[in-house]
């Protein structure tokens, strides 16, 4: 073979190869364009369920938060039946119990203050009278208080509001009366002398709500040495809610009660309010 022969078969077969190899290239491409045509109208459809997915997320959230904040208007209003179901009750802090003795001393120790506070009243005005908690073991322990329901409201009110008189009798200057309020409503008071004592004066309980003013120390109305009565109107507190309506930004954890928040908090009622504390 000549070589010129050999060179144009050798060319032949070459432009065979490059035919071949253009050929199966071109199919491989279309192959891989289709791959990603259905890749692509895949990830479309994922996105799709992923955007209709997060529309429902926020759907849910909205309709948990106004679940929550429904639930919390509901323990709420529970707390404030509860708290006219105490409304005859009051509570006797701060009287010596005999620990020997085994009969409650209850009625007797409320009839004996009333007298004191020369306050006509007898075993017919009140319902039931007793100590609550644990009788102590030893002399030194701290009392238990007394807790009493009266037959009426106005019996109970007549009591309750001479009871600053108690200071100026020997044998009960060391006794003080307070309302018979829930496990939330006794938070809430602890919680605005504890941790607003500087924002707040005056505070008290009236009908089982808390009450105070504004220092007027703070808003420089008065001098230091001055006695703080408040500025501006009474503000009453009956559910923590409250305190955000009067400027006051709560922490639950020092409050030591948790809500059903309106965010992302887990359920947790740390204690309800039991409806058997109320006296019978």
């Amino acid at each position: 073979m000549t070589r010129g022969k050999q060179l144009k078969n050798a060319k032949s077969s070459t432009e065979d190869s490059n035919t071949s190899f253009n050929e199966e290239d071109r199919r491989e491409l279309h192959e891989n364009n289709n791959m990603i045509k259905i890749l692509i109208e895949e990830v479309k459809m994922v996105k799709e369920e992923l955007e209709s997915s997060n529309r429902k997320v926020k759907l849910l959230e909205l309709e948990n938060a106004n679940l929550k904040k429904t639930v919390n208007l509901t323990l709420y209003k529970i707390d404030a039946l509860e708290q006219y179901g105490r409304r005859e009750n009051l509570r006797f802090h701060g009287i010596p119990e005999n620990t020997t003795d085994s009969n409650d001393d209850g009625e007797e120790m409320v009839l004996s203050i009333a007298k004191a506070l020369n306050i006509k009243l007898d075993t017919k005005d009140i319902q039931r009278a007793h100590r609550i908690g644990k009788k102590p073991d030893k002399v030194q322990s701290k009392p238990r208080p007394i807790i009493a329901r009266f037959i009426s409201f106005k019996k109970r009110n007549e009591v309750l509001y001479a009871k600053s008189k108690l200071k100026e009798i020997d044998c009960f200057s060391k006794v003080f009366i307070t309302e018979d309020l829930t496990p939330l409503r006794s938070k809430l008071l602890n919680y605005v002398k504890k941790e607003c004592d500087n924002e707040f004066v005056m505070c008290h309980t009236y009908n089982g709500k808390v009450k105070m003013k504004k220092s007027a120390k703070k808003a420089g109305l008065i001098n230091d040495d001055e006695r703080d009565q408040g500025t501006g109107p009474w503000l009453t507190i009956s559910s923590p809610d409250d305190f955000f309506k009067v400027g006051v930004d709560i922490d639950f954890n020092k409050l030591n009660y948790k809500p059903l928040l309106y965010n992302s908090e887990i359920i947790n009622i740390s204690e309800p309010c039991p409806m058997s504390s109320v006296i019978s």
